[in-house]
């Protein structure tokens, strides 16, 4: 999960400590934006009421964390770094060693398991350093603003009250056909040899290619959508210290990207009839990670709901869209390309 999923509005204070103003602003003021990302709109996917938990209510539970999520973040800020250095003309060494430390400290908090943990992100990194090597023959990363194209963020304004945010791991470029990939990193437990049934029309790299046409500096009506997956091996000691690298890369149109954003207005309007009747369902997605959800023992209770104290977002974004403008600049552009 990344920073733009952190809850806005919420405080995390030792208990006993007064941590509610109920003169202060909450998200539930006309004037307040709510703020949703891919990870978001999947939470409240799966349950309606943990999406109000996480985000619209004063929370005093500690932020859920798991081993799968800093496992995660961790392998994929050193694997980013490491392409990073060697596209600057740094050594497989240097680069590695650097990536290594960076993992390191990425992997917070330390939450470990059995299968996940600090000592094995750094293997990990290790064995991925042959399957980046062959990426760098084949994929250069793009340059935005004289600045190679890593970490981007961006805002999207849906309406007056709601927004979606992201940021793109590496828009690479490919060195034999010149098309461009926005790219992102994944580790997974997964088992099989094929797991492109997982990643072929997930919605995260769709929308984050909306930034593609400002940082290639040109309207693009195919680009690529690339996965760089991380699969964990098995059970066993042995195993424990092997992993499997593999690129899943897919072909999108302007299309693509034109019904993912009207998938994002259905969300939004669903979110939108949600607050109307102000009822959020309890669904059957209690575990996940193997861990029990933060709210299972007191989901039921509804006294005690508290709006969550609204903190504007100040985060300078590198990138700044309306949805509307957005969606009506590729209707145009898919009625040029259809009427060709």
């Amino acid at each position: 999960m990344d920073e733009f999923d952190l809850p806005l509005g919420d405080i995390d204070l030792p208990p006993g400590e007064v941590a509610y103003d109920p003169n202060a602003m909450t998200i539930l003021d006309p004037r307040a934006k709510e703020r949703l990302s891919h990870s978001t709109l999947k939470l409240a996917r799966s349950c309606e009421r943990k999406y109000q938990r996480t985000r619209l209510l004063h929370n005093r539970q500690p932020r859920e964390t798991s081993p799968s999520l800093s496992f995660g973040k961790a392998f994929g800020a050193g694997a980013q770094h490491y392409m990073l250095l060697r596209t600057l003309g740094h050594s497989p060494q240097v680069a590695l060693d650097s990536a290594l430390h960076e993992a390191w400290l990425q992997y917070w908090p330390i939450e470990e398991d059995e299968r996940k943990f600090q000592t094995r992100v750094i293997r990990t990194l290790e064995l991925s350093q042959p399957f980046q090597e062959r990426m760098l023959l084949r994929y250069e990363i793009a340059e935005f603003r004289g600045k190679l194209a890593s970490e981007l963020s961006f805002r999207l304004d849906i309406d007056d009250r709601y927004y979606f945010v992201g940021y793109i791991d590496l828009v690479l470029r490919s060195r034999d056909t010149g098309r461009y990939a926005v790219t992102d990193y994944k580790t997974t437990a997964l088992r099989g040899e094929d797991l492109s049934p997982y990643y072929r029309y997930s919605d995260q790299g769709i929308g984050y290619s909306i930034a593609l046409d400002a940082i290639v500096g040109a309207e693009l009506a195919e680009f690529d959508v690339s996965y760089w997956v991380a699969q964990l091996a098995g059970n066993g000691k042995a195993a424990l210290f092997d992993a499997r690298f593999s690129e899943y890369t897919f072909a999108k149109t302007l299309r693509d990207r034109f019904e993912w954003f009207l998938k994002l207005y259905f969300d939004v309007n669903y979110l939108k009839s949600l607050r109307g009747l102000d009822v959020y369902p309890r669904r059957d997605s209690c575990k996940a990670y193997n861990r029990v959800c933060n709210f299972f023992s007191d989901c039921g209770l509804t006294a005690t709901d508290r709006p969550a104290l609204y903190v504007p977002d100040d985060i300078v974004y590198d990138f700044n869209y309306s949805l509307d403008d957005l969606f009506e600049d590729h209707r145009r552009r898919l009625s040029i390309i259809t009427s060709a």
